[in-house]
């Protein structure tokens, strides 16, 4: 019986109650279990709680995606470039993010992809077209 986990807080799967009275953390762990089949789980601890929310998100999400890129779980939460903030992983992984990132970062980083990748649109701009030579003399 899935619950909605992603929309509570970890403090509130530990701390609440379902609306038939029993204990939200007993029945996250039940759904965690059959998810991901992880035996000898700790409740009681507060860092291993909040690992395993994040891995249910994690897993549902990627459940979730049809995108035909999959990315190795070694680069799961990659940017394209440096000075992105947007963590590419495969619970959000598109086809068009992963084109993008196929062209910049390679092929090691995907455990797969189509073999035919369709070509990134490059992103117009408003600037206009120059035409004509430049003059380099000085007047």
């Amino acid at each position: 019986m899935d619950h909605n986990w992603e929309s509570l807080s970890t403090s509130k799967i530990v701390s609440g109650l379902a609306a038939d009275g029993q204990r939200l953390l007993t029945l996250f762990l039940i759904d965690y279990t059959e998810l991901t089949n992880e035996k000898n789980l700790n409740p009681s601890c507060g860092s291993c709680m909040k690992r395993y929310h994040k891995t249910w998100i994690q897993k549902k999400s990627a459940m979730n995606n049809n995108s035909k890129y999959k990315l190795k779980p070694k680069y799961e939460n990659i940017t394209i470039s440096l000075n992105d903030n947007y963590y590419i992983n495969n619970g959000n992984i598109t086809d068009e993010l992963g084109a993008k990132l196929l062209e910049s970062k390679g092929e090691k980083i995907f455990e797969y992809f189509p073999k035919k990748a369709p070509k990134v649109k490059e992103e117009e701009t408003d600037a206009p077209e120059l035409k004509g030579k430049r003059s380099n003399k000085k007047k």
